[in-house]
């Protein structure tokens, strides 16, 4: 015989369910772990190359949050826009890579290393800071160097 009040029970259950349901991102679309794993491979790859990891950046990750979302709402994938982009961030050099159709980090940084020329972005030695951000599965990611090189 149980000594638990059949509220607390349900209670309990209902506790138990919310926990288990993956948390709701912040904002709609949002996809901060994929964001977040991105940096992370994309480092891991910088170091394993002998350059410095990469530092995230609260004013990049807003304007990559930006750009990830208006191109999630648009269904396309463009550079377009990167001269704003780049004088909003108030550096002095910035790289940028797209990516879309993946919610596995270490897939989009392997489709990176496989593009010349976002391949060239990743091992940019001269950028310190980066935002990466994800809306769905489409990924932005700007790094950027605001001091003297």
């Amino acid at each position: 015989m149980s000594h638990i009040h059949p509220f607390a029970r349900r209670a309990g259950a209902a506790l138990a369910l919310c926990l288990a349901l993956p948390p709701i991102p912040a904002r709609a679309g949002e996809a901060p772990d994929l964001a977040t794993g991105v940096l992370a491979e994309v480092n891991r790859y910088r170091v394993s190359q002998g350059l410095v990891p990469l530092v995230a950046d609260d004013r990049l990750q807003a304007i990559t949050l930006a750009h990830s979302q208006a191109m999630a709402q648009q269904g396309r994938l463009s550079h377009g826009g990167f001269q704003q982009r780049f004088d909003r961030s108030g550096a002095r050099l910035c790289v940028e890579n797209l990516a879309a159709g993946s919610l596995q980090p270490a897939r989009v940084v392997a489709a990176w290393q496989r593009s010349p020329e976002h391949h060239r972005n990743l091992l940019e030695p001269r950028v310190q800071v980066a935002g990466v951000a994800a809306t769905g599965s489409v990924v932005s990611l700007l790094a950027c160097r605001f001091d003297s090189p």
